[in-house]
């Protein structure tokens, strides 16, 4: 058995209520171990993603559990449970290892662009014209080119190349995690069908929306649900939004080192004092010379909790198509509906004046939008 004298256990009370086998629970924390000494020393080579690490897996496990509570629809099996908590754990274990810097050297636009932009820079610094066959003499020119301006532009690659990396790896994470899963003989303490489970779980949480939510589902017949856990994770992923995402003291610290992606996620999080999720029922009553039947609706309900406010207009009117805004005075925040099918084809364009602290919203939250 596994020593339980872990904070996780004491953060995460309860866990036996949604996995019943406790050789399940004992693979759960054995993974929580392995994921902590993975993440000790932070990323092997990016130093300012916001948390990803095992804070961040616990985070995932108790919005998991309030999105099952909250929302009716998504039913979960013991085992469901038991997939679902440990893609928490591994979906983004990739954004730990250290990069293949060899990738760099293959045929990709962005590092392509890079040296053709790095090469073009070089002859303009020795006044090269490759137009002129003779002139590829003055290569030698290199030499008498004074070392700062050199040093200056190595640097200023170096940023470029380390931004490329961050990119690469952030676009990438779901996939290469997904492939560290099923690869990894550290984990083969987790039956081969869990890890293929888990695998698939934690690399759909990059997938466009509808590659989702249009799976098709059978979920109280299939022993495991995929669509619901993908559901849950990609949902609960999202809601990780607030502060508690990043250290301040860090931030301030480091900020000013930060690619402008970084600092655009970290300031973001920092804006977020918390974030809850609710649900309510409303129903239409039938017309009393239809046919229809009594509908009830299940009414997801988000209330973010700013640390801020900017109501500056940005434009005259907003430019979203599927969600409309507008600001209420009374409670002094701002409501976002989303619209669906129940809108009955009903205008679905914003005309709310636009203001930053919206657009900057529904620009960081645009996976959860969808």
């Amino acid at each position: 058995m596994v020593n339980l004298n872990w904070p996780w256990v004491v953060n995460l009370t309860g866990v036996s209520t949604y996995i019943k086998d406790p050789l399940k629970i004992d693979k759960l924390i054995k993974v929580h171990q392995y994921v902590s000494g993975i993440w000790k020393n932070g990323s092997k080579y990016l130093h300012f993603y916001t948390l990803y690490n095992e804070e961040h897996s616990i985070e995932l496990i108790k919005q998991c559990v309030k999105i099952t509570k909250t929302i009716d629809y998504l039913k979960l099996k013991s085992d469901d449970y038991f997939v679902l908590f440990l893609s928490c754990y591994l979906h983004d274990i990739a954004m730990a290892l250290y990069p293949n810097l060899e990738r760099f050297t293959a045929d990709h636009v962005e590092s392509d662009l890079i040296y053709s932009e790095w090469k073009e820079r070089i002859y303009r610094l020795i006044n090269l014209d490759l137009s002129i066959p003779s002139e590829n003499k003055y290569v030698t020119e290199l030499e008498h080119t004074d070392k700062v301006e050199i040093k200056l532009m190595l640097l200023e690659y170096f940023k470029k190349l380390d931004s490329y990396f961050e990119s690469d790896i952030r676009s990438s994470h779901a996939f290469q995690s997904a492939k560290f899963i099923k690869s990894q003989a550290d984990l083969n303490f987790i039956d081969k069908a869990f890890i293929q489970l888990v695998a698939d779980v934690s690399e759909a949480h990059s997938y466009d929306a509808k590659d989702v939510y249009k799976l098709k589902s059978k979920a109280s017949d299939d022993l495991f649900d995929l669509k619901y856990l993908m559901i849950i994770l990609r949902l609960a992923d999202l809601l990780d939004m607030t502060r508690e995402r990043i250290s301040t003291s860090f931030m301030k610290q480091n900020i000013n080192y930060m690619s402008g992606i970084s600092k655009y996620h970290w300031i973001s999080h920092l804006s977020i004092n918390n974030c809850h999720i609710e649900s309510e029922f409303e129903y239409s009553v039938p017309k009393k010379d239809a046919n229809d039947k009594l509908q009830i609706n299940e009414i997801i309900k988000l209330k973010i909790y700013l640390n801020t406010c900017q109501l500056t207009s940005v434009s005259e009117s907003g430019s979203c198509t599927d969600w409309g805004a507008k600001y209420d005075t009374e409670n002094n925040c701002m409501v976002v509906r989303i619209n669906d099918h129940l809108d009955n084809g009903a205008d679905k364009n914003c005309n709310y004046m636009c203001n930053l602290s919206c657009k900057w919203f529904v620009k960081k939250q645009e996976y959860l939008f969808k």
